[in-house]
């Protein structure tokens, strides 16, 4: 064997050792990814049943919670069956949830969430609503809680995301299926 050939042989193994060494670094960062991955659809899904669990409580207990009636609640007793009416929409909207999640049904898990986020979105609006007609009034007596607004803006801001997330693994999976679709042409 010539010194050239030596030399190239050479080269060519360390070339393919940079190449081996590459994608170990390549197979240890896609094995990473893939654990965080999973561990935020786990995450997710968590959050869900959470979600779904604690709105069923909310829904039992919501009618029967007396001070409904107060002076924070303004906004909420305008409309017609209150409070069985916000208690039925987060009960539905946990009910649809919690099957829709254990099944992996995500369009259903997404109408879930927006049902049981109208429920916090409106619990907020009425507590915003509540607490700007009793400083228009001149603050009289014991006004409504201004913490109790940012808390459901909190939950509301929380469950957009979730839907967010959500409507972008619906999107993702429609395009998977098209791209499978295709390659099965």
């Amino acid at each position: 064997m010539s010194t050239s050939d030596a030399e190239y042989e050479s080269k060519l193994s360390e070339q393919l050792d940079r190449i081996e060494s590459a994608q170990a670094v390549q197979d240890e960062r896609l094995k990473e990814y893939e654990t965080r991955r999973f561990d935020n659809e786990v995450n997710r899904i968590t959050l869900l049943y959470i979600h779904g669990g604690f709105g069923l409580l909310i829904a039992l207990v919501f009618p029967f919670y007396g001070a409904l009636q107060g002076v924070g609640f303004r906004l909420l007793q305008l409309f017609p069956w209150h409070p069985g009416w916000w208690a039925l929409v987060m009960g539905i909207g946990s009910m649809i949830l919690l099957p829709a999640v254990a099944t992996r049904a995500k369009r259903l898990e997404l109408l879930g969430l927006r049902l049981i986020t109208l429920f916090y979105v409106l619990i907020s609006a009425n507590f915003l609503y509540s607490f700007i007609d009793w400083l228009a009034a001149g603050r009289p007596g014991i006004g409504p809680a201004a913490y109790a607004i940012f808390v459901y803006l909190h939950v509301s801001a929380i469950m957009i995301i979730q839907i967010n997330t959500l409507q972008k693994l619906i999107k993702q999976d429609i395009i998977n299926a098209k791209n499978i679709e295709a390659l099965n042409k």
